[in-house]
C-alpha cells in the first residue's frame, strides 16, 4: 500500500508515523458506548452490533487450546470501551485516487481499552525497522502503558491464522 511504501523510506517515514498516530487515535476515539446503531441494520439483534470485549476475542482466538495461565492473565487486564481495530498497521490503510484515506480490514475488531490496539500496533510494527519508539510518542504513550498487553500479544501469537 502507500503508506507502507512510505514506511519503507527515510525521507517519508515520519510523515507515516504521523498519519499512522492520527488515524489510530481518530479510531480510538470510538467508544463502544457511543456508536449509532443503523437504521439500516435494526433488525439484526443490538448485541450483534456491539464488538467483543479484547479478552474474549482473544481467549476464541485459541480455539479451545489455550493454557489456563495465560487465559487467567488475559482475564486480568483491564476492561475498556475503545473501539479497537486489532489489525491495525500500514498495509491495512489505503489511499484513493481521489486522496480519501480508508481503513480496512476489520476482522479482528473489539472493544478495549486503547492501549490494548496500540500494543497489538506496537507489536505489529515490529515488521518495520526503527519506527516503534516514534509510533508510541506520537501516540502519547509510553511503552511500560503497553507492556502488560504486549506480553499477552505475544503469548497469543502462536494462536494467530
Amino acid at each position: 500500500t502507500p503508506l507502507d511504501q512510505m514506511f519503507s523510506h527515510a525521507q517519508t517515514r515520519h510523515q507515516a508515523i504521523h498519519l499512522l498516530a492520527l488515524l489510530h487515535r481518530e479510531l480510538l476515539s470510538c467508544h463502544i458506548t457511543s456508536l449509532p446503531i443503523s437504521p439500516l441494520i435494526k433488525e439484526i439483534p443490538k448485541v450483534l452490533c456491539i464488538p467483543v470485549p479484547y479478552q474474549e476475542y482473544l481467549i476464541e482466538s485459541a480455539h479451545g487450546q489455550m493454557e489456563s495461565a495465560l487465559e487467567a492473565q488475559i482475564r486480568s487486564l483491564p476492561s475498556g470501551d475503545s473501539l479497537c481495530h486489532g489489525d491495525f498497521h500500514p498495509g491495512n490503510i489505503l489511499l484513493t485516487p481521489e486522496g480519501r484515506v480508508v481503513v480496512i480490514d476489520f476482522m479482528n475488531v473489539c472493544r478495549g481499552p486503547k492501549e490494548f490496539d496500540i500494543a497489538r500496533t506496537y507489536f505489529l510494527l515490529k515488521n518495520y525497522d526503527s519506527v516503534c519508539e516514534d509510533y508510541l510518542e506520537k501516540m502519547g504513550v509510553t511503552h511500560y502503558q503497553i507492556e502488560p498487553y504486549l506480553s499477552v500479544i505475544q503469548a497469543c501469537r502462536k494462536y494467530d491464522v
